[in-house]
């Protein structure tokens, strides 16, 4: 299940979790966030570097981590973000199996300081309606590594993006 940035259908960074499910299996590999909308990475701000002039930059205070149980943050605003620590495998409706379709469910998905789903909701479904029970299902099984901020747990919004391959 690839991350990545998160660019069309959902709120620009956010990051994205794609599970794939082919005859039963789904697949999971890892991307870098800015590969996926093909954007430059960013720059990362260092306190190492010296700027050419030769001039010491003055030393900056750390924000506090963002902390807050009601508090989920986006990609940008984290330092790692969650990842699952087993498979997402969805189910393949039976109906769906006996007509052979295929569909794509596209979710968002707030995780907790905790790794705990605690919100998922469909944002668009292909077709409407016939995955979207097994998404929302196999979605809110799922326990991650959270989202961390200067080594500290925090919660995070991602999108998911699970597509139905008939097997």
């Amino acid at each position: 299940m690839p991350w990545s940035a998160g660019s069309g259908g959902g709120e620009r960074g956010t990051p994205t979790l794609t599970v794939t499910l082919r005859a039963g299996e789904a697949t999971m590999t890892l991307v870098p966030v800015a590969a996926e909308a093909g954007l430059p990475t960013p720059p990362v701000a260092r306190a190492d570097i010296v700027p050419p002039t030769g001039a010491v930059p003055a030393p900056v205070a750390a924000a506090p981590a963002p902390t807050g149980p009601g508090r989920f943050l986006r990609e940008g605003e984290f330092d790692v973000p969650p990842r699952p620590l087993e498979d997402i495998t969805p189910v393949y409706p039976d109906a769906a199996v006996d007509l052979r379709l295929r569909g794509r469910v596209e979710l968002e998905v707030r995780v907790d300081r905790d790794g705990r789903v605690v919100e998922a909701r469909v944002l668009s479904a292909r077709p409407v309606e016939i995955f979207d029970a097994s998404a929302l299902r196999a979605v809110r099984q799922a326990r991650f590594a959270p989202a961390k901020v200067r080594g500290e747990p925090v919660g995070s919004v991602l999108r998911a993006i699970i597509e139905y391959e008939a097997p």
